[in-house]
C-alpha cells in the first residue's frame, strides 16, 4: 500500500479514536448528571410519599375524631333535649280542653320531628360510608398497584442478576449476538441517553405537581386545625434548643458511576436525611454538587463531612454558608 494513503488511514483512525474518546466523556458526563437528577428526583419522591402519609393519618385521624366522637357526643345531645321535651310537656298543666288538643300535638310533633331528623341523620351516614367505600375500593386498587411494582422490582433484579451471570462467564459476545462497530455502539448509548432525559422531563412534571398537591392539602389540614381550638395546645420554647436544621454543601469531585448512591447511603447512614440534590459540571475532569440536608448540631454536620471526604473520587466538601433561611 502506497505510502500516502497508509498516512491517511491512521490520521482517519487516529481521529475516529479521538472523536470515539470524545463521546465515551460525553456520554459519561451525560449519564452521571441522569443519575444525579433521578437520585435527587427520587428524594423528592420519598419526601412527598412521606408528606401524603402523613396528611392521610392526619385525614383518619380527624374522621375519627368528627364521626366516631363528635357525631355520637351530638347525637346525646339531640336525645336529651327530646327527653327534656317529653319530661316538659308530660308535667305540663292544661286548663282547657283546646290546650289539651295542642300538647297532645306537640307531643306527636316532637315524636315526628325527632324521627324526621333521625331519618336525615341516616341518609347522610349512609352518602358518607358510600364515599367510604369508594375510597377503599381506591384504596385496594393502590394496594394492587404496589404489589405489581414489587413485581415489577423483583422481575427486573432477576434478569439482572442472569446478566451478571453472563459476565462471570465471561460471555460478552457470543455468536447469537449481531456484533456492531465502537461508533454504533456508542450511538446506541447516546440514543438510550436521549430517551432517558426525555423519561426524566416528564417525571419532573408529575413529580413537581404531586409534590404541590401535597403541601396544599397540608395547609388545608392546618386551617381546619386551627378553625377548631379545642384540637390545639398551648407551647412554649424549650430552653435547650434541639430539632433539625437545614444545611447545604459543596462537594467537588471526579465523575463517577454510582457515586451518587455511595454519597446518599454515607449521609442516611450517619441519620441524616438529604432534602435536595443537584449537579454542575466545573470542567471536563470536575464535577460539583451541591446537596441540601438535615442535621442535629455542628457534630452531625462534622461527622457527615468526614464521611463525605472519605470517598475516593471526592476532592473537597465544605459548607455553603448564608444561603438557607
Amino acid at each position: 500500500m502506497d505510502k500516502t494513503v497508509k498516512d491517511i488511514l491512521t490520521d482517519l483512525n487516529s481521529n475516529t479514536k479521538l472523536e470515539n474518546e470524545k463521546s465515551v466523556q460525553e456520554i459519561k458526563k451525560k449519564i452521571f448528571s441522569l443519575d444525579v437528577n433521578v437520585d435527587s428526583n427520587e428524594t423528592i419522591i420519598f419526601k412527598t410519599q412521606w408528606t401524603i402519609e402523613e396528611n392521610r393519618r392526619m385525614i383518619l385521624n380527624n374522621y375519627h375524631a368528627a364521626f366516631s366522637v363528635n357525631t355520637k357526643l351530638a347525637n346525646e345531645n339531640t336525645r336529651d333535649i327530646f327527653h327534656n321535651r317529653f319530661t316538659i310537656l308530660s308535667r305540663y298543666k292544661i286548663e282547657t280542653e283546646v290546650e289539651g288538643y295542642y300538647l297532645e300535638y306537640h307531643k306527636r310533633k316532637s315524636d315526628i320531628d325527632y324521627l324526621n331528623h333521625k331519618i336525615e341523620i341516616n341518609k347522610k351516614v349512609l352518602e358518607i360510608s358510600s364515599e367510604m367505600s369508594k375510597i377503599n375500593k381506591t384504596l385496594i386498587e393502590l394496594n394492587r398497584k404496589i404489589m405489581d411494582l414489587n413485581t415489577f422490582i423483583v422481575d427486573f433484579n432477576k434478569k439482572q442478576i442472569n446478566n451478571n451471570q453472563e459476565l462471570i462467564n465471561k460471555n460478552l459476545i457470543n455468536d447469537e449476538m449481531e456484533v456492531f462497530s465502537e461508533e454504533q455502539l456508542l450511538k446506541k448509548n447516546e440514543k438510550d441517553v436521549e430517551e432517558l432525559e426525555k423519561k426524566i422531563k416528564e417525571n419532573e412534571k408529575e413529580i413537581y405537581s404531586t409534590a404541590e398537591l401535597s403541601s396544599k392539602n397540608a395547609c388545608r389540614n392546618l386551617k381546619e386545625i386551627r378553625k377548631n381550638p379545642e384540637k390545639c395546645m398551648p407551647l412554649v420554647w424549650s430552653s435547650v434548643v434541639k430539632g433539625e436544621f437545614a444545611v447545604e454543601l459543596k462537594v467537588e469531585l471526579r465523575p463517577e458511576r454510582g457515586f451518587i448512591a455511595a454519597l446518599a447511603s454515607r449521609i442516611t447512614e450517619a441519620d441524616a436525611t438529604i432534602d435536595q440534590i443537584s449537579v454542575t459540571e466545573k470542567d471536563a475532569y470536575t464535577s460539583i454538587i451541591n446537596i441540601v440536608l438535615t442535621v442535629r448540631d455542628r457534630a452531625h454536620l462534622a461527622k457527615i463531612m468526614r464521611r463525605t471526604r472519605s470517598l475516593k473520587p471526592v476532592h473537597r466538601v465544605h459548607r455553603v454558608k448564608n444561603t438557607l433561611a
